[in-house]
């Protein structure tokens, strides 16, 4: 049956779904969201001390946080990081 056209009073029985998942309204941007990533890789860089807490880390953050250590000297981090990197890639 089609609708009136000229009938502008009576509301639709059925009113058309609206498809897709509904938005929240706290949309992130890409850069947003890589911005929090780098910000949480940072804080486990900063609290991990063995080489178990920094093979959880990601590679990205892991030569990140060998770049600092080497920059600032610290031997035994960079030498840790580096034993990480080293079993990583003999696994591939």
């Amino acid at each position: 049956m089609a609708r009136d056209t000229k009938d502008l009073q009576t509301v639709d029985a059925f009113p058309a779904k609206k498809r897709g998942r509904p938005a929240t309204g706290a949309a992130k941007t890409a850069a947003q969201r890589m911005a929090e990533k780098r910000d949480r890789d940072r804080a486990a860089i900063n609290r991990a001390r063995t080489a178990a807490d920094y093979s959880a880390l990601g590679t990205p953050a892991l030569l990140q946080a060998l770049g600092e250590a080497v920059s600032e000297g610290s031997t035994k981090v960079a030498r840790l990081i580096a034993a990480v990197l080293v079993e990583r890639s003999a696994q591939v």
